[in-house]
């Protein structure tokens, strides 16, 4: 995995979601992320898992 720059950290800043349901939708999915990893470990966090427990498709 690389390092984090400025000029990669400038990059995610820009390709941040604009839209308040855009926003809330990734805030659901980082947080069914964290949530999934700490109860089923990496092999058990699925994208299907993640996406499943955030009430996305």
């Amino acid at each position: 995995m690389g390092a984090v720059t400025s000029s990669s950290s400038a990059a995610r800043a820009a390709h941040a979601p604009k839209q308040d349901r855009s926003r809330a939708t990734r805030q659901r999915l980082l947080e069914a992320a964290v949530a999934c990893l700490a109860e089923h470990g990496w092999a058990g966090s699925t994208v299907s898992v993640v996406a499943e427990r955030a009430g996305v498709s």
